[in-house]
């Protein structure tokens, strides 16, 4: 059975931080979501459940800010140094922890996994695509440091795999910004570059500890994996990876065009992708998934239930999903988690009305 989850993202001005205003809200859709998991999902009758599985986007700048002034880090210290920093400073990943395990006992919440963005990390200088990697490998030794204690058991490390936007810079008259994109003829090398510095991340630590990374695909031209071709290739580049796979985005997919309805509504992948060589390589890299609604005009943000499509259409997604991860061949272990992903939602009672479908669909599959 798919367990539901929800990405912290839908709070863009973070969740952490002691907003008198925003906070005391924020706790009570906590509440909410965790009284659905427990009624709708678990059929619990606990009247004061006990903890809600979220996905931890690391991390919205607002918490990042507090984050630093309860540590006491430097005002110039960036998300990626920061990050860079947990790989060699055990004190300063301890504190960290402590920090956000406290705050995550409080609110009553559970991470299951880690959700970014680092743009760089396909960046077209060695410098920056580094730090990037590093970042990443700070993400990883604090993933492994929650699953050090037995409360939390952190599954994947959803990344995007970057963008095709090669540098940024004005024109000669500085009236407007223009933007290089990488060839597509040299996407391939790109990919290259993205699996060997993640492999990096974790070349020197016990497999048995590694926190596995789940790729995910983005549609839309500006994005470096965002086809079935691009997908295909990473897969080829995977061979059998204890360590990297794949974040199965339902709407994602669906607007890349890579999922499918037939004639009875049924969820099928594409032939892009089923009739490719790497394609059984990529279905048992599935580690991940995540849902929402969408528009199929274009990726105009991950939208509440109901938006566009009715009950029955993400009742059959789930479906689609559960089949499709659980054949009992899977070279990485899939999350079992299906996280809602909501970043282009103005009300409170959107997320709400969402988790709790999203809840019932997956205790009816």
């Amino acid at each position: 059975m798919l367990t539901p989850s929800i990405i912290t993202s839908f709070i863009a001005s973070g969740f952490l931080t002691p907003d008198p205003v925003r906070q005391p809200r924020i706790q009570d859709c906590f509440k909410n979501l965790r009284k659905d998991f427990y009624e709708y999902f678990l059929q619990s009758d606990l009247t004061d459940p006990s903890y809600l599985p979220v996905e931890l986007y690391i991390l919205m700048e607002p918490d990042f800010l507090y984050l630093k002034t309860e540590l006491d880090l430097p005002d110039s210290m960036g998300l990626t140094g920061f990050l860079n920093k947990l790989i060699t400073d055990s004190a300063l990943l301890e504190k960290t922890y402590e920090f956000l395990a406290d705050r995550f006992r409080r609110m009553r919440i559970t991470p299951i996994a880690f959700a970014s963005f680092f743009p760089e990390i396909s960046h077209a200088d060695a410098t920056r695509r580094s730090q990037t990697f590093g970042a990443v490998s700070g993400m990883q030794r604090l993933a492994q440091r929650f699953n050090q204690d037995d409360q939390w058991q952190i599954r994947a490390i959803e990344l995007v795999c970057g963008s095709r936007i090669a540098g940024v810079e004005f024109e000669e008259d500085r009236k407007r910004l223009i933007s290089t994109l990488i060839p597509p003829d040299q996407t391939g090398n790109t990919l290259e570059k993205l699996i060997d510095g993640l492999d990096a991340t974790v070349a020197d630590q016990d497999r048995n500890n590694v926190i596995p990374y789940s790729l995910e695909l983005e549609p839309g031209s500006m994005f470096l994996v965002n086809s079935a071709e691009s997908i295909a290739r990473i897969a080829e580049l995977l061979a059998e990876s204890t360590s990297i796979g794949f974040n199965l985005d339902l709407s994602h997919y669906s607007l890349a065009g890579l999922l499918k309805q037939d004639d009875t509504g049924a969820f099928y992948l594409t032939e892009a992708l089923t009739k490719n060589k790497a394609f059984e390589t990529f279905r048992r890299h599935i580690v991940h998934a995540h849902i929402s609604d969408s528009s199929e005009k274009g990726h105009l943000g991950d939208l509440p239930f109901g938006s566009i499509h009715a009950e029955d259409y993400f009742r059959k997604q789930i479906r689609f999903l559960k089949t499709l991860t659980s054949q009992g061949d899977s070279a990485l272990p899939f999350s079992n988690h299906l996280s809602l992903e909501l970043e282009a939602v103005g009300r409170w009672r959107e997320i709400e009305d969402s988790f709790k479908m999203l809840c019932q669909l997956c205790r009816e599959s």
